[in-house]
């Protein structure tokens, strides 16, 4: 079944290269400012643009899979994490981590 994935990334290169690998996996991606159900947030945790969308979810925060240049140890990562990747990291390790966030 495919599900909605929110991609959040500074660089617009990096968002778009996790924005194919979610495609890649089966899945629909969704803008930062969509309204809409999301079942996933693909991000780098130390952005504003994440730190924004996480406001937005203060009820009910889809699983997250962060992806950073920062080790775990800094702390950027919410409490929703299921998956933690550090860059440079293949567009193929980031699908595999959503597909185990999706069914955690």
């Amino acid at each position: 079944m495919r599900k909605r994935v929110l991609v959040a990334d500074p660089d617009p290169d990096v968002r778009a290269l996790f924005e194919l690998a979610v495609q890649r996996a089966g899945h629909d991606t969704v803008p930062p400012d969509s309204h809409d159900g999301v079942d996933a947030i693909v991000m780098e945790p130390g952005c504003a643009v994440a730190r924004l969308l996480l406001r937005r979810f203060l009820d009910s925060v889809p699983p997250i899979v962060c992806v950073s240049i920062y080790p775990r140890e800094a702390g950027y990562a919410p409490a929703e994490t299921v998956a933690y990747l550090v860059k440079p990291v293949t567009p193929s390790r980031v699908a595999r981590a959503l597909v185990d966030a999706l069914t955690a």
